[in-house]
């Protein structure tokens, strides 16, 4: 291990600093996926109505098939939102595990 001018524990956090990189972003996807699927169920259910009229009645010879579809967007950011979340809790348990394996190596190297 190099530890360069910088002591164990300054490299350490160097090393768990670069682990963090994307956590930012994968922390904003777990929220902000579900809310866009949200607001394209919602704009989606909202031409729906406009298209079936005052009476909310469907137009002639017309069906409830396909109107599951309007779901999908939400659907989708769910499962982005899970992607994220997975990672994210991944990420956190091998940054972990790397700096207990670290640490151990230290302590082995000072005690020698």
């Amino acid at each position: 291990m190099h530890l360069g001018g910088a002591g164990p524990q300054d490299w350490m956090d160097e090393q768990d600093q670069e682990m963090r990189f994307a956590e930012s972003f994968l922390e904003a996807s777990t929220t902000i996926a579900p809310l866009l699927g949200l607001i394209g169920t919602v704009i989606g259910l909202s031409r729906l109505l406009s298209a079936m009229g005052p009476q909310l009645l469907l137009p002639p010879g017309g069906t409830f098939s396909g109107f599951g579809d309007l779901l999908i967007s939400t659907a989708m950011g769910l499962v982005v939102s899970l992607v994220a979340m997975v990672t994210l809790h991944l990420n956190h348990g091998l940054r972990q595990w790397q700096q207990s394996i670290w640490r151990r190596d230290l302590h082995r190297r000072v005690t020698l």
